[in-house]
């Protein structure tokens, strides 16, 4: 029977390979982590801040509801509708609709009326609205003042219909017309359940993983075969 021994050069290698598996097991874990560890996040209409946004300047007309569309980027829970107010005046309500063919269709949910203040006006819905990436909704206002003045976004548009301000029609009546500009809204979505993207630490994560199967079953191929 013969014995079989390593060179020291071998289990200098050995244990580096070892090193670097646990290393990048390490790593991989801590990018999916990271990709996943989301708390309550805000997503928006247009840019995302007021740069290039121009307030509408006479004012938006009251009791019209205008609805601008979003494409949800995450799989979670909307809680919260809000509008960007360049001059707050009177009261404001939001809510949110399914599309329906390009249109705004059914209610999902609405806010209670609140003052209108300057900047976000973040209004909770009176229920949450579980929500899939990728899928197209209807973000919605309306208001009470004509002296009002919100932010729009120049590219896009959005729809309007007149109705009595204090509610919101269910499904959404044929809008009356359509505007070239997208009203600055945005939705919030809730941190529990935590909404889930697509992260971008997932894939390179993903990768780092299966790399390290791959050292391991390599180790274990050699380890085993027999030496001639």
């Amino acid at each position: 029977m013969s014995t079989k021994f390593c060179s020291r050069n071998e289990m200098v290698n050995m244990k580096m390979v070892v090193a670097f598996v646990l290393a990048t097991l390490v790593i991989g874990f801590m990018c999916v982590s990271l990709g996943f560890a989301q708390t309550e996040v805000t997503q928006e209409i247009g840019n995302a801040s007021t740069t290039g946004m121009e307030s509408i300047g006479n004012g938006v007309m009251s009791q019209y509801a205008r609805a601008s569309n979003i494409t949800a980027g995450y799989w979670g829970t909307i809680n919260k509708v809000g509008v960007n107010v360049a001059t707050p005046a009177g009261n404001i309500m939001t809510a949110i609709y399914a599309d329906s063919s390009g249109s705004p269709g059914a209610l999902l949910a609405s806010s209670s009326s609140a003052a209108a203040v300057s900047g976000w006006n973040d209004l909770t819905l009176n229920i949450p609205v579980s929500v899939t990436a990728g899928t197209t909704y209807w973000l919605c206002f309306n208001n009470d003042d004509d002296n009002v003045d919100t932010y729009r976004d120049p590219d896009g548009s959005h729809v309007y219909v007149s109705w009595t301000y204090g509610s919101f029609q269910d499904p959404f009546d044929t809008p009356a017309g359509t505007r070239p500009f997208t009203q600055h809204m945005r939705v919030t979505y809730a941190s529990d359940p935590p909404p889930e993207p697509i992260p971008e630490g997932f894939n390179i994560g993903v990768m780092i993983l299966l790399s390290s199967i791959a050292v391991i079953i390599s180790i274990q191929y050699f380890r085993k075969r027999p030496k001639l």
